[in-house]
């Protein structure tokens, strides 16, 4: 990067990092569901996840999670992830979706802070692939943590009605 002053250099940053966040999310707020749930195997609960044992006992996700920030309705027609709503299949089912969206933003920014190695030395890449993973892997925690709990949710909810 050119000789800029540091002000000038942070705010650049900063902006970048805004345009990072807002690009994967609205990347994954306008894909279609199908694509999202359409069976990949990366959101798929793993078996070290089995019924989110990881992240309740180990991880404690339950006691941190209602700290982080929750964007899922920032776009029209979004969907805010805070609380369950309802109980019925289809509200589980939309749930699961945006879940899945969720998780895909985030990994997608990760995976956009590796853009920074071109216009940076690699130690300021390194930092800024550090914040996108301590900034995204909490979200990402979190949407994982969840989805075993729809499941069970949506498997109770088709069983009952």
């Amino acid at each position: 990067m050119p000789d800029l002053p540091v002000a000038v250099v942070i705010g650049l940053y900063v902006l970048s990092w805004v345009a990072l966040h807002l690009g994967a999310g609205l990347t994954a707020h306008v894909l279609p569901g199908s694509v999202l749930r359409g069976g990949w195997w990366w959101f798929r609960p793993r078996g070290f996840e089995y019924r989110g044992h990881l992240y309740r006992r180990f991880l404690q996700v339950q006691r941190w999670k209602h700290r982080i920030p929750e964007a899922g309705g920032f776009y029209g027609g979004g969907f805010a992830k805070r609380g369950l709503a309802h109980h019925d299949a289809e509200y589980a089912e939309r749930f699961l979706l945006e879940t899945c969206r969720a998780e895909f933003s985030h990994w997608l920014t990760i995976l956009l802070s590796l853009t920074f190695q071109f216009w940076n030395d690699w130690y300021v890449t390194a930092i800024m692939l550090v914040y996108a993973l301590v900034v995204n892997l909490p979200c990402i925690l979190i949407q994982r943590y969840n989805r075993p709990r729809l499941l069970r949710l949506l498997a109770r909810a088709n069983r009952s009605g």
